[in-house]
């Protein structure tokens, strides 16, 4: 089941930003850790609008679903 954050988007913003500082092992210019964000979030997007096209309005998005969205 996909969890929902509850947290505020500042919070959700600041960890977003920690974690790709983390998995690129350097901090990153504002700049460029805003376009990042912002392409993160336009995915995200996109990925929801997909998967109710394919799946429904279900509540439960299934692994396999998801997997099929991206195909």
């Amino acid at each position: 089941m996909v969890k929902i954050s509850t947290e505020v988007p500042k919070k959700a913003r600041k960890n977003f930003r920690a974690g790709v500082s983390k998995r690129l092992h350097s901090k990153l210019s504002p700049d460029v850790d805003d376009l990042i964000y912002l392409d993160f979030l336009i995915f995200m997007d996109q990925l929801v609008k997909n998967t109710e096209q394919h799946v429904g309005r279900r509540r439960m998005i299934e692994p396999e679903d998801i997997e099929a969205v991206l195909e």
